[in-house]
């Protein structure tokens, strides 16, 4: 450093604040406040760090009955998978203002074998009449029962029919199942299926290169399993789709 350095950096110095005076005891000080700030803050360890699980659910629970309905359609047949919950509906409110029961005091009794009255001594033999004859196998009809009111029938109750998108399958409706039943306290059912060319749903005698997707024939495929799952109209639930 040549002299003129060392003037300048003189001159620099000279200008700044005095040093103040150092302190042993103040240091100590100091490192004391430093060690009981560190004690009385809690360390805060690893987070241990959880996995992720992504492994698939079952869906077991979700649905009552894994079926598999035979189908015949226009060209062929399939064997649709069906995930089923049946519909457990409330017996509906029987109004007797409607339909009065007659009282059993006026009514005669059933005419059968046990109650005919027969004259032994009688050169005729008593004759049978249509509805006249002995106790079947499945037993008399229960007297107590009360008939439905005039043009009344059961209730067939809900039904909620779940029909899947392209690349899913029936199984991707199972926690909403679940949950219909809970909510319903199993009133209504449930029914999800995997249509054709998904799942575990196989064609048979069907052309599959390419498979017809349309609107149209999966509306037919609906409509096919429904009637064969219910034949009968009057068995037939209220739908919601």
């Amino acid at each position: 450093m040549s002299d003129l350095q060392r003037s300048f950096v003189k001159s620099k110095l000279s200008k700044l604040p005095p040093v103040p005076a150092f302190s042993e005891a103040d240091e100590d000080g100091i490192e004391q406040e430093a060690e009981l700030s560190s004690t009385a803050i809690p360390r805060l360890g690893k987070r241990k760090q959880q996995a992720d699980d992504f492994s698939p659910r079952t869906a077991e629970g979700c649905f009552e009955q894994a079926l598999e309905v035979d189908v015949l359609l226009d060209s062929g047949k399939a064997l649709f998978r069906v995930y089923y919950t049946p519909l457990r509906p409330k017996a509906a409110a029987q109004t007797t203002a409607s339909a009065p029961t007659p009282s059993k005091a006026k009514q005669p009794p059933p005419a059968s074998l046990h109650n005919l009255e027969v004259e032994v001594n009688s050169p005729a033999l008593p004759t049978l009449r249509p509805g006249v004859g002995l106790p079947t196998d499945d037993g008399d009809e229960d007297d107590d029962a009360t008939p439905l009111p005039q043009g009344a029938t059961p209730n067939p109750g809900t039904l909620f029919v779940f029909h899947h998108g392209a690349g899913f399958s029936a199984l991707s409706y199972a926690l909403t199942a679940a949950e219909i039943t809970k909510l319903s306290g199993g009133e209504v059912g449930v029914l999800a299926y995997d249509c054709r060319g998904h799942g575990r749903t196989r064609l048979q005698g069907v052309k599959t290169d390419p498979l017809d997707m349309s609107i149209d024939v999966l509306s037919a495929d609906l409509i096919a399993l429904l009637s064969t799952m219910f034949p009968r109209t009057e068995e037939m639930p209220s739908l919601v789709l």
